[in-house]
Parts: C-alpha cells; structure tokens; sequence
C-alpha cells in the first residue's frame, strides 16, 4: 500500500486503490467504506449466550443487540433461532417472545429492540440518503415501527405493516 507522507506536519496517511473490476471498483460508491452500519445484523454472534430469560431494559442479548423499556410490565425473553428467510443468506435470527403481557398499557410504555450505532460510525451519513432494509417476521398482524433516534431529542420513525401472522416480509425505505 502506498503511503503519502505529509512534509509539513509528518503525518502519515495510507491511500489505498483498487482496481476496478467487472464487479466495479471499491475506491467509490456503494462499496467504499463500511457498507452496513448494523453489527452482527446476521445474528450470528452470541458470546453472551443464545437464550435470555426476562430481559429487563438496556440488557445485550446478541451481541451489539439490547432491548429498551419503559413503563412496561411486559416480560420478554430474547434468543438466537435457525429460523430465517429461505433462499437467503442468513443463518439465524433473533427471536423476542413476550413471556408476560402488559394489560394495561399506558402511553408512556415503551418496549423494543434496538442497536446503537456510535456517532462516529454513522457520520458519514449526514446530508445523505441511505437505505434501511431488514427481514422481519411477527406472530402479530398489524402495524409496527422503526426507528433512528439520536442520543438527545430528535426521532425518525417509520410504520410498516404486517399483513401475514409468522411469514419472513422484507422490507427495504430510502
């Protein structure tokens, strides 16, 4: 790898080039950089274990993989499955059961999944348009959400529905 070396300050930086292929060229585009921003989104990383019983909010179940709750009695348990959308590649998937219903749900309830991406892994992002696509499969019809929050006040959220009960759906926004 070539190495430029800055003569005012000596600071040195690695420009890497790749040639371009049929496959294109990874210097720009699509391919430059980290792609994926989601850890382990293939669930396959569970050094913490496969099972988690009564998860209760901020605990990591897969990891990068935490829940969040607020308010709510809900119980949930979390564990890595083999079930997953055929003719792909995934080999496993996270599965959150609840255990035990909330039944008296109030507004400030909240339970969830979620991933947190660092500020310096996403900055790249700023101004731009990027894609969110996931495979995702529920017991419960209806409509569910997505959504990016940052550390402090703003929020994006994103409803989908789910028209077929315990059926992989792809889902994919720009």
């Amino acid at each position: 790898m070539p190495v430029v070396i800055n003569g005012t300050t000596g600071v040195t930086t690695p420009d890497i080039t790749a040639p371009t292929t049929s496959l294109g060229s990874l210097n720009g585009g699509q391919l430059s950089g980290m792609r994926n921003k989601i850890i382990n989104g293939k669930m396959e990383i569970a050094q913490r274990g496969t099972s988690f019983a009564a998860l209760s909010g901020g605990v990591y179940s897969l990891d990068r993989w935490s829940n969040f709750n607020a308010g709510t009695t809900a119980v949930i348990t979390a564990s890595q499955q083999a079930d997953t959308p055929s003719s792909n590649e995934f080999q496993h998937s996270l599965r959150y059961a609840v255990t035990t219903a909330d039944t008296s749900i109030a507004a400030g309830d909240v339970l969830g999944v979620r991933q947190i991406i660092e500020g310096y892994n996403s900055r790249d992002l700023i101004g731009r348009t990027f894609t969110l696509s996931f495979w995702v499969r529920s017991s419960k019809t209806g409509t569910h959400c997505v959504a990016f929050k940052n550390a402090a006040d703003r929020s994006f959220v994103v409803e989908y529905t789910i028209n077929a009960a315990n059926t992989w759906v792809y889902r994919d926004w720009e």
